[in-house]
Parts: structure tokens; C-alpha cells; sequence
């Protein structure tokens, strides 16, 4: 039985797994809720609504959007491995391309 240590403590192999998925869903959430709110920022500010109502837009789709992602941060992580992958073997297979 494998342990790790984190901080102070020492974690058994299925603690550590959730460790983990914890800090994924927080950086899954945080990364989504500042590009949501930075795009319903710039989307709304030529529109002449009142500024608690902007304001509400605003928070209203970063952390709503913050929230979804982290739910389903498993699937989040998957995409965005198969797009790392994709990307890889885009770029090795150009090269090959290019010298065949």
C-alpha cells in the first residue's frame, strides 16, 4: 500500500486520488469563472444596463459556469487531454508530411 505525503500528513493511495481530484476541481473552477467573467465583462459593457444588473451578469455566468465545469471537471480533463494529444500528433504528423 503506497502512501504520500502531503504537507504534514501522509495520505493512503485513495485519499490521495481525491487530493488531487479536489485541487483539479478548484483549478478547473477558478480558470473557467475568470475567463466567463472576463467575456461577460467585454460582452456587456457597450450595453446600456444598470451597473448592479451588469454586475450580476457578470458573477452570475463566471461562477455558474465555474461551478459546471468543476462538476464535471472528469469529462473537463479528458477534452483537454485529447486536445493536448491531437495537437502532438498534428504538429509529428505535419512534419512527416512535409518531408515525405
Amino acid at each position: 500500500m503506497a502512501r504520500y505525503k502531503v504537507g504534514n500528513s501522509y495520505l493512503s493511495e485513495e485519499e490521495y486520488d481525491d487530493h488531487l481530484s479536489q485541487e483539479w476541481k478548484q483549478k478547473v473552477f477558478w480558470v473557467s469563472a475568470l475567463i466567463v467573467g472576463f467575456a461577460c465583462y467585454f460582452l456587456t459593457s457597450n450595453m446600456e444596463w444598470p451597473k448592479y444588473i451588469r454586475l450580476g451578469v457578470i458573477l452570475i455566468g463566471a461562477f455558474g459556469t465555474g461551478y459546471l465545469l468543476a462538476k464535471f471537471s472528469e469529462i473537463v480533463r479528458i477534452i483537454i487531454f485529447i486536445t493536448i494529444a491531437s495537437f502532438i500528433v498534428l504538429f509529428v504528423g505535419g512534419i512527416i508530411w512535409e518531408n515525405l
